[in-house]
This record gives C-alpha cells, sequence and structure tokens, in this order.
C-alpha cells in the first residue's frame, strides 16, 4: 500500500495531546485486565446445549469473547473478530468486494459461508439464495455484540442443516446507554447511539448504528481481460434494532442496510457500473413460560431481505456481431433476488431430576425466493442458449429469470438428554430429525462424555454428525452459459470425532483439542471441457487437525489470549485454506489508559488450480488500541488497522481472476464514546 496521508499524522497527534490532558480524576483501570480474565473463566455458553455452561464444562470445542474484550479491540466488524479465532480464516468475496467469507476448519471459503450457523439472540439468520449469512454478518458492528460464542464442529443435532461445521452465538449489548463517534481513514464517519431504559416490568432497549467510507484504491486484475485495472471499494452500513419486554414477554424488530461500489461484483471490475445495495428488516416475538419444571420457550420470527446489484457482464464490442440490433455496448445487468423467511419455534428445558435434565423442541421454517431477475440490455436466455442474433435494448429492461422461484418448508424436532453420572462425569446425547422439502428427510446424532480429572481440569469427548442442504442457488439455478444445473444434487453430510483437554487455574485457561472429520456428498464446483461450471457431489473426503488455546494473566496490568490452529489434513477442494493459522490478543491497563494489540498470522493460500499451484504469500497482520479515560463519562481512543500496511490477501473465489483479492491496508481513526 501506498504511503499514509496528512490526515494520519494528525489524527495521531490529536490523539497523543488528548492522552496528555485526560483528568487526574479519571477512574483508574487497574482491575480492568483482572475483571476481563475472571469473566473469561466463568463466563456463561449457551449454544452448545441450549443451557448455561462454562469453558470447563461445556460439551464443544468453544471460543468465547465478551463485550469488555471486544471494545478494547483494534477492530470494528464481525468479519475481523473470527480471524481470532481458532480454526476460523476469512476470505474476501470477488462476487460482492465488500462481503467477507468465513470458514471453519479448512472448509473452502470459495463457497458462500453456508457451513456455518449464525444466531442473533437464538433466532436463525441467512440470506435465502444462499443459505449464507456472510453478506448480513460481515460489516456487523462489534458495539453491538455483549457476547459471541463461537462454537466449532457439528451441530445439527440441536439446529439442523446449517449448523454443519460450527454454530455463532450472537447476544446482543442490553442496558447500555452510550453515544459514540468514530472519525479517519478512508473519509470515514460512524455513528452510533445505544439506549436502554426500565420502568417496573418494562424494559427497552436500542441500537443505532451508520457507517460510511470513501474506500482505499487497488489495482486488481479481472475476468474481462489481461490489463490491471484501478478501482475503490467505499462502502456504507446502517442498522436500526430495538427490544422491547414486559415481563416474559418480548418484541424487537431490525433493519440493516448495505451499499457498496465499484470493487468486484461478479468477478468483474467496472468502476461507476459496479453497485450492490442489500437490505434486511426481521421482527421477532417471543414468550416464555412454565409447566411445571418445564422452562418453555415461543420464539416467532418473520424476516425479508432484497438485494439489488448492477455489473457489466462482458467488454465493449463483445456482442456486436450477434447482436439486433448490433450494439457495441457491453452486457450490463441489473439483478434483483427479494426472499422472506418465517420461523416458529418451541423450546422447552425440563428438570427432571437434580442430575438429569432434558431439552426438547419443535421447529417450523419457511424460505420462499419471491424474486429473482436480471434486467440487461441484451437477452441473456437467447445468449444462453445461443440463439443469435441476440435482443439488444439500450434501455436495459429485457427481463429474465437467474433462479426459479421456489420456496422450501422444514419441519423439524429435536430432543437432548444431559445426565450428571457421577461428581465427575457429564454425558450429553443428542438426536433431531428434520424433513427438508424437496430432499431426504434427515437425523442428525450427538453424543458427549465430559469427563473431571482434577478440581481445574477436565476431558471432552464428542462424537456428532451434521448435514447440509444445497441452497436455492445451488439447486435451482437457471442454466447459461457458463453454469449446469445438477438435478442430481444431494446434501453433504459430516461424521466428527473430538478430543479436547480444558485446564483452569488462577486466571488462566487452556485447551488442547484434535478433531477428525469425514464428510460424505461434499458439494463443490466442477468446471468441464466447454467451459462450463455445475455443483457436484464428490466423494468420500477427510480432514483433521489440532487446536490450541491460552488465555492467562501477565502479570498485574498484562493479560495476552493466543491460539494456534494447525490442520493435519484438508479435502482436495480447500486449496483456499491456510493449512496453518495463529492469534494472540495482549492487553495492557493502567489508571486511565488502555492499550491493545492483536495480530492474526496464515499461512500460504494456493490460486485456483488452473493457475497450477501458483502460492499467496503468508499473511501477517496487526491491529492496535488505546483508550484514554478522559472522566466516567468519556472515552477517547486511537485505533490502527493493518498497522504494518502489510499486503493481507486470500484467493479469489473465480478462476478467472488471476491475482490474490486484497484487503484493505492501514486505516487510522479516533473515537470519541460518551456514557450517560
Amino acid at each position: 500500500m501506498g504511503s499514509l496521508p496528512t490526515a494520519t499524522t494528525i489524527i495521531t497527534a490529536v490523539g497523543l495531546l488528548l492522552c496528555c490532558t485526560a483528568k487526574a480524576e479519571s477512574r483508574r483501570f487497574d482491575d480492568l485486565v483482572n475483571l476481563s480474565l475472571d469473566e473469561l473463566i466463568n463466563i456463561e455458553i449457551t449454544s452448545s446445549t441450549r443451557t448455561s455452561k462454562t469453558l470447563k464444562n461445556v460439551p464443544s470445542a468453544a471460543t468465547v469473547f465478551s463485550q469488555s474484550e471486544l471494545r478494547s479491540m483494534g477492530i470494528d466488524f464481525l468479519y475481523e473478530l473470527l480471524n481470532f479465532v481458532p480454526g476460523y480464516q476469512t476470505s474476501r468475496d470477488n462476487d460482492a468486494g465488500a462481503s467477507y467469507l468465513y470458514s471453519s476448519r479448512g472448509s473452502d471459503t470459495g463457497q458462500q459461508t453456508s457451513a456455518i450457523l449464525l444466531l442473533i439472540d437464538g433466532i436463525p439468520r441467512h440470506e435465502v439464495r444462499t443459505s449464507s449469512a456472510s453478506l448480513l454478518s460481515s460489516l456487523m458492528p462489534i458495539a453491538r455484540i455483549e457476547r459471541i460464542e463461537v462454537i466449532r464442529g457439528p451441530g445439527s443435532a440441536l439446529y439442523g442443516s446449517n449448523a454443519f461445521l460450527g454454530v455463532i452465538n450472537i447476544i446482543t449489548v442490553d442496558s447500555n446507554n452510550e453515544l459514540a463517534l468514530q472519525v479517519g481513514q478512508p473519509d470515514r464517519q460512524q455513528l452510533q447511539a445505544q439506549i436502554s431504559n426500565n420502568a417496573g416490568f418494562w424494559h427497552f432497549d436500542a441500537f443505532l448504528s451508520g457507517y460510511q467510507d470513501k474506500g482505499q484504491e487497488y489495482l486488481l486484475d479481472d475476468r474481462l481481460g489481461d490489463d490491471l485495472k484501478t478501482t475503490q471499494d467505499p462502502q456504507a452500513v446502517s442498522n436500526f434494532a430495538f427490544r422491547l419486554g414486559y415481563k416474559d414477554t418480548q418484541l424487537s424488530a431490525e433493519h440493516i442496510n448495505f451499499e457498496s461500489k465499484d470493487y468486484y461484483s461478479v468477478s468483474a471490475i467496472s468502476n461507476d457500473v459496479n453497485e450492490m445495495r442489500h437490505y434486511f428488516n426481521q421482527i421477532t416475538a417471543k414468550q416464555a413460560f412454565e409447566l411445571g419444571n418445564v422452562h418453555s420457550l415461543v420464539q416467532l420470527s418473520y424476516s425479508e431481505e432484497n438485494r439489488n446489484s448492477q455489473s457489466q457482464a462482458t467488454n465493449p464490442g463483445a456482442l456486436a456481431a450477434i447482436s439486433n440490433p448490433s450494439s457495441n455496448a457491453p452486457l450490463v445487468g441489473d439483478v434483483l433476488f427479494e426472499a422472506d423467511t418465517t420461523l416458529a419455534q418451541w423450546l422447552n428445558d425440563w428438570e427432571i431430576t437434580a442430575n438429569t435434565n432434558m431439552q426438547f423442541g419443535l421447529e417450523w421454517a419457511k424460505d420462499d425466493l419471491r424474486t429473482a431477475r436480471v434486467l440487461a440490455n441484451y437477452d441473456t436466455s437467447m445468449l444462453s442458449n445461443r440463439q443469435y442474433p441476440v435482443d439488444y435494448s439500450p434501455e436495459g429492461d429485457i427481463y429474465n429469470e437467474v433462479i426459479e422461484t421456489e420456496d422450501r418448508v422444514t419441519k423439524s424436532a429435536y430432543s437432548q438428554l444431559q445426565h450428571q453420572w457421577d461428581s465427575k462425569t457429564d454425558l450429553v446425547l443428542g438426536i433431531r430429525y428434520d424433513n427438508y422439502s424437496g430432499f431426504d428427510d434427515h437425523i442428525s446424532p450427538r453424543f458427549a462424555l465430559v469427563r473431571k480429572l482434577t478440581e481445574n481440569s477436565s476431558i471432552k469427548l464428542l462424537l456428532a454428525e451434521a448435514y447440509r442442504t444445497p441452497s436455492f442457488l445451488q439447486t435451482f439455478v437457471k442454466e447459461n452459459l457458463t453454469v449446469v444445473r445438477n438435478p442430481d444434487l444431494k446434501a453433504e453430510t459430516i461424521r466428527t470425532s473430538e478430543l479436547i483437554w480444558v485446564t483452569q487455574k488462577n486466571q488462566s485457561t487452556f485447551t488442547a483439542g484434535v478433531f477428525y472429520n469425514v464428510i460424505e456428498n461434499r458439494i463443490d464446483t466442477a468446471t468441464f471441457s466447454d467451459g462450463k461450471r455445475a455443483n457436484i457431489n464428490e466423494d468420500e473426503e477427510y480432514s483433521g487437525g489440532i487446536e490450541l488455546e491460552a488465555i492467562l494473566p501477565i502479570g498485574y496490568r498484562w493479560s495476552l489470549r493466543s491460539n494456534y490452529t494447525h490442520f493435519l489434513k484438508l479435502p482436495d477442494a480447500s486449496y483456499r485454506e491456510s493449512e496453518r493459522l495463529a492469534s494472540f490478543i495482549l492487553n495492557y491497563s493502567h489508571d486511565s489508559v488502555t492499550v491493545n494489540l492483536g495480530g492474526y498470522y496464515n499461512s500460504e493460500r494456493s490460486m485456483p488450480p488452473d493457475e497450477h499451484g501458483d502460492r499467496i504469500d503468508a499473511v501477517y497482520a496487526l491491529n492496535g488500541k488505546i483508550g484514554f479515560q478522559v472522566d466516567r463519562h468519556t472515552t477517547i481512543n486511537l485505533q490502527v488497522k493493518n498497522i504494518l500496511d502489510d499486503t493481507v490477501s486470500s484467493s479469489p473465489q473465480s478462476e478467472s481472476i488471476k491475482t490474490a483479492i486484497p484487503y484493505r491496508g492501514r486505516e487510522v481513526s479516533i473515537g470519541f464514546n460518551y456514557a450517560f
């Protein structure tokens, strides 16, 4: 990346000046490190079993971040945080350049992130078209998260199809009153407000966030030619959510709006043409009640989404010889997807005896893809079927469907037994049945044994199976010049075995785990001799590796969180994945100052196969943040992302792109927080 503009110097100088002028009466932060470590040792984890567990006894490979830890880190969005989770790595999307994909345990980031379930306050969230949550979640502001639990390994025994490789459970902020402003590079402005109020049995929370920047400049390759092109990646995202509760009843709603321009769209760069707008609305009602020894919760949710994008598909003149009337204009399309999801859940926790409890429930869900069309200046259907000459309209109003509009209904039931065998042994048995329209029924089992070895350590044996049905895009795509539909595509399944050792002592936690996966009917993309692509099921494949994670104090004012992952075996299709991952988060607190330094490492990755095994250099990235407590209400922070301005990039999903996809370079910002 290029040298920093003068604005960086100004921002840094202002930050240091504010540090020097911090008031002497500001609250001391000597205890922040110890408080944060105590929180992490005893922090609640609910997504693994739908009941409260801790790091020591949760029957899963789990990583948890608390609000205090998140607020100290030099990051802004969810995708940045996932680089600090064992087994997780991210990839920039070359179909929507402001979106980031993420993978767990070596799953292919070249595919949409449909194998990891995202829960927001217990409600599943995904894009209907792809079954993925990456576009809806990658730019979720960290400031909205109260606690995040990342569960690695199959979760279908509780959650069904999308919990193929894990679950990300986000519990949003509650009971905060705060205003925050952040400005910096690249011409970045961000405003956030959190409001909370209690009145008797009533409770109200609201969150408002607005972010925009002008992006950074890049020189990139795309599928429209051999020459490198200059482009940028401006983006804007807004988020509004509220929650109203009365006793055991809760009503919540959320709106997300996301916009990006230029950069990549469908693997092509066309400045002033490429553009994407995506909005998402959701309303949820929850009612808790008691039925004797059974704690019940009914959840009803309805969401709608709209994704509209413009992109250029050909170079100028490419269709002049086969169009009517003849035109040198490039093929430009306006694609619209509209969909909605309806969900009803009845969740129960039955306390049978002091040592035995059972969780069981019913679920009904419907995904409806209402619109999937393209408006273009050429007839894309005629072009796909080689019906020449192809109709041309300078108004760009020729209509065609890109995916068949369909709906899917899922009917599910699950049951889970948790039993304390003796004072040292906990047993978990679970099973879930899913009836998924258009596919065979599926049963997902689970077994977990947690054995206390000493007062401070335990060992976990975990066995589970999960499945994932193909998405609408993979199942109902319209055939065209580059894509062939596979009507025989099957659901993929995974069987996982894990052994995990956990020890906790004197505010320190250390976890070591080994896992082994057997994957059947893995869904992959194949390219045929005529250049067309299709989704196919691969033969049985295997993957496995080790994961290490440590959280510990260093003296009185320092704390360290670190992890290391080594994949001993990856599926053949996961060539885009790094085999070794590592990260650290170092935190320091003293008086009115907090300092945080975080870094992550991804080993080399490969380019798509037609690049003959070309490698992308290993990634080293450092982020930092300094916070200054001015008084009990006001905090000022200086944040720098990608401190060293190193080139951070990932492998493209498209085989037609010959260069790595870059992340942003150094970004500097200064923030002001006021609590009231």
